[in-house]
């Protein structure tokens, strides 16, 4: 693929979300939405104490250290 065929297959694609305005706004939407959640499961994350319960070979070494 040489430099022409890349920039007129770069004008094919401004020209579609030229057409279709509402794609960039789906596509910023979507990244948004997906942001949040990551965020919000993220402040809902247990803290390191509680995977004590989840990794019982880190609670053995825990109970043999005291």
């Amino acid at each position: 693929m040489n430099a022409t065929a890349a920039q007129t297959k770069s004008l094919e694609w401004l020209n579609r979300l030229r057409a279709n305005p509402k794609i960039p706004l789906i596509v910023a939407g979507s990244a948004a939405v997906a942001v949040m959640v990551a965020l919000i499961l993220w402040a809902k994350a247990p803290t390191t104490a509680h995977y004590s319960a989840i990794f019982p070979i880190r609670m053995v070494a825990q109970l043999s250290a005291n």
